[in-house]
């Protein structure tokens, strides 16, 4: 299959079914322990662990998910859940048998443009499409489930977003290669790569986990590619777009970050990334200042694991 990272599924053919059909199938994700809805869900869950001295901090990456989940396999696991799922016909008078066939028409039928050529996806979900999350969500949690039941160890915790795995695992490197192997063999079109802590720290998705004798600590996670570029200041943007983006990043900080120190630490990152983007520091400690006036509102627009815009197109000349 050709490797096309994301197509463009807009106004296509099958986007308004595709849209019809989230609502219906979108409440059978999300039922198990081991669902983490996005970052800040993460650092609350990993509030409630123990720390021992045997924890390991490990994270498992399923490589390219979308276009290597089964599809057959997820529509006969979706069709089981919608047969028990007791709230359905409150969402829908749809009978089963035809919101699989209407399923199986957009998941089967991805169709795409190169150039002058045209091109059929095979094999996996297509890429692009709303209902493509929330199918392969449902699927990792079956196969999350059959893998970890025949599994001869078990990690002490399995925490997952979509297609990227925290675990805490005290069994010894030994067992955990063949843990590795072991959920590898599963399905022949699953596969998981392996990073291991580093010096009693681990980053997932934008928090860095450091484990100490007692307690996790958790901070914001920047990869070593970050230049600490934001939509600059004096770009040809709304007022309300900058300080969006002041605020979003302090709500990811206050969201995240679970220490005095490493939240005064990330607050001066901030600081000082957005005065070399031409933020007034009068203009950031306003919006601080309120902020902080507000220390227990939950932000509940703001997804935790997205990233943020670091665009300085249409600047004024």
């Amino acid at each position: 299959m050709m490797g096309f990272h994301h197509l463009a599924w807009l106004n296509t053919l099958l986007d308004n079914l595709s849209r019809f059909l989230l609502p219906l199938i979108q409440p059978l994700q999300g039922k198990t322990s081991s669902f983490v809805k996005n970052s800040r869900h993460f650092v609350e869950l990993l509030g409630s662990i123990e720390v021992t001295q045997e924890n390991k901090l490990i994270s498992f990456d399923v490589e390219s998910l979308y276009t290597n989940v089964p599809v057959e396999e997820v529509l006969q696991i979706i069709q089981r859940k919608l047969s028990e799922d007791g709230n359905l016909k409150e969402r829908t008078n749809l009978p089963i048998e035809v919101i699989m066939e209407l399923l199986g028409c957009c998941v089967r039928n991805c169709y795409f443009q190169l150039k002058d050529e045209f091109f059929t996806q095979d094999e996996g979900l297509p890429m692009g499409s709303p209902l493509s999350p929330v199918i392969a969500n449902i699927y990792m949690e079956w196969f999350e489930t059959l893998a970890i039941q025949e599994a001869h160890k078990k990690p002490r915790v399995w925490l997952r977003y979509v297609d990227v795995t925290f675990i805490i695992w005290n069994h010894g490197n030994t067992e955990l290669d063949a843990f590795l192997k072991h959920i590898n063999s599963v399905r022949p079109s699953i596969t998981f790569t392996m990073e291991k802590e580093i010096h009693n720290e681990l980053p997932f998705l934008d928090v860095l986990v450091k484990r100490t004798d007692t307690k996790w600590e958790t901070s914001v996670y920047r990869k070593p590619t970050h230049t600490g570029q934001y939509l600059n200041h004096e770009s040809n943007h709304h007022q309300s777009t900058k300080r969006g983006i002041i605020k979003t990043l302090l709500d990811r900080a206050f969201g995240l970050c679970n220490t005095k120190e490493g939240l005064e630490k990330e607050l001066d990152i901030i600081k000082n990334d957005l005065q070399r983007n031409e933020y007034s520091k009068a203009m950031v400690e306003k919006t601080l200042a309120k902020r902080q006036q507000e220390p227990h509102k939950e932000k509940n627009r703001h997804n935790q694991c997205l990233h943020f815009p670091t665009s300085e197109d249409y600047r004024r000349g």
